[in-house]
């Protein structure tokens, strides 16, 4: 058997020309000048010594609209799927969304951040409002037309107990704030 080389032939990474045959692997391009001018351009645009991502980023396809974009966000544990924010979040809306409005959020007990009788001010007003309604009438003057109506504690010990709450007016929840305990409440 004769010891000749298989002769190996490149493409200039600039101009397109072939090269070769190459004895030394590592060369890219024809000549210096195509070499420069190469360079030149990468570092005048955003892609070059500052960015070398932008270079080796992998070209894909869409996954919504099918129009080929360069991955450059991808990482170690994620691939980069879509072309731009407007094809996530189309993609987003019409087959993420619907499939999590249909397994249902854990509500009270079952929720992971549940507290029980450990739940704080804003906390419990939040469950109360959620298990009696928005207020819309003064259990005190009994008036209807007033902006705004609020759930006042009787005790101030602010429990899950719907029974402890009462539909008050502000300046009536106020008064009965003061009157009763001498403070507006403990939070404010």
């Amino acid at each position: 058997m004769s010891g000749k080389r298989s002769q190996t032939f490149r493409n200039c990474l600039y101009c397109g020309r072939n090269i070769g045959p190459l004895n030394n692997l590592s060369v890219k391009y024809c000549s210096k000048r195509c070499a420069y001018d190469d360079r030149r351009n990468i570092t005048s645009s955003k892609k070059g010594r500052k960015y070398p991502h932008l270079r080796r980023a992998e070209t894909r396809e869409c996954l919504v609209c099918g129009e080929e974009f360069r991955a450059v966000g991808d990482h170690i544990n994620r691939k980069q799927k879509y072309c731009s924010r407007k094809c996530f979040y189309d993609h987003w809306r019409t087959n993420v969304q619907p499939q999590i409005k249909r397994m249902g959020t854990p509500f009270g007990e079952r929720n992971g951040s549940w507290k029980g009788n450990e739940v704080g001010y804003g906390g419990v007003h939040t469950w109360v409002k959620s298990k009696l309604g928005v207020p819309n009438k003064c259990e005190h003057c009994g008036r209807k037309d007033k902006c705004k109506y609020e759930w006042a504690n009787k005790d101030h010990k602010y429990k899950r107990r719907l029974a402890d709450y009462m539909r008050l007016c502000t300046s009536c929840h106020r008064k009965y704030d003061l009157k009763t305990f001498g403070k507006i409440n403990q939070y404010g």
